[in-house]
């Protein structure tokens, strides 16, 4: 019987581990690919003090996106609804001509009042919105009236979404 030489004995080594580690490797490789390591985008509604959304979704249909948002209005005062905008574009905030505009819409301290308004990825020309599929990350600027206090107030939101 022949004695193996320590050449022999590192290369049984590395072959049999060699081929362990390919074989984790391509299955990491593949798990990859599947996306199991991909989390899903979150999804969010979160309004400044006073403000709190009780459900939303946003929709798009025939090149508008609509974000439908049940908001519930709890600052201890009746407002009255001027203007909203959604945007993933910051810059739109000052453009006062893609708001939706609200006339007369009171919404008293804890009631819930359903709102509908379109969504921008970009208000500015060219106007671009999201399509379905795509994750829509952007902010609800809305203007209000405090109906005691006479004062227009500004409500900044954040959301996010995957369009459906």
């Amino acid at each position: 019987m022949r004695a193996r030489g320590l050449g022999q004995i590192s290369l049984e080594f590395l072959m049999t581990y060699g081929w362990a580690i390919t074989i984790m490797l391509a299955v990491v490789a593949i798990l990859f690919y599947l996306g199991a390591f991909s989390p899903p985008a979150p999804t969010f509604c979160e309004m400044q003090a006073g403000f709190a959304c009780r459900g939303f979704k946003i929709t798009a249909a025939g090149g508008v996106a609509t974000m439908t948002l049940n908001l519930i209005q709890t600052t201890g005062h009746p407002i009255s609804l001027n203007r909203i905008l959604c945007t993933a574009n910051d810059a739109d905030y000052n453009d006062s001509s893609h708001y939706s505009n609200y006339t007369d819409l009171r919404v008293y301290s804890g009631n819930v009042e359903p709102l509908s308004f379109p969504c921008y990825n970009s208000a500015s020309s060219p106007v671009s919105v999201p399509g379905t599929g795509d994750y829509f990350h952007g902010t609800v600027y809305m203007h209000y009236t405090d109906e005691e206090t006479n004062l227009e107030h500004m409500m900044v939101g954040q959301v996010g979404y995957k369009v459906e």
